[in-house]
C-alpha cells in the first residue's frame, strides 16, 4: 500500500486548471490502486500558519491555538 499526498494552492477553487487537473488525477489513481492512501490537503482554503522566532518558545497547547 502506498500514500500520495495531493497539495492544493489555487485561489480559484473549483476554477483551477491545476485543481481539475489533481483530482483527475486522484480518480485515476484510486481505479488503479484502490488500496492506497490519498491525502488531499488545499492549502488556500487551509492555510498552514506561519512560523516565527517565538513560537518554539510557547508551549505546544498554545501554538496549536493559533
Amino acid at each position: 500500500m502506498s500514500k500520495v499526498l495531493v497539495l492544493k494552492s489555487s485561489i480559484l477553487a473549483g476554477y483551477s486548471q491545476s485543481g481539475q487537473l489533481s483530482d483527475y488525477f486522484v480518480e485515476q489513481w484510486q481505479e488503479k490502486h484502490p488500496g492506497d492512501e490519498i491525502t488531499v490537503r488545499d492549502l488556500a482554503a487551509n492555510p498552514i500558519p506561519v512560523l516565527d522566532g517565538r513560537t518554539g518558545w510557547r508551549p505546544a497547547s498554545e501554538r496549536r491555538r493559533r
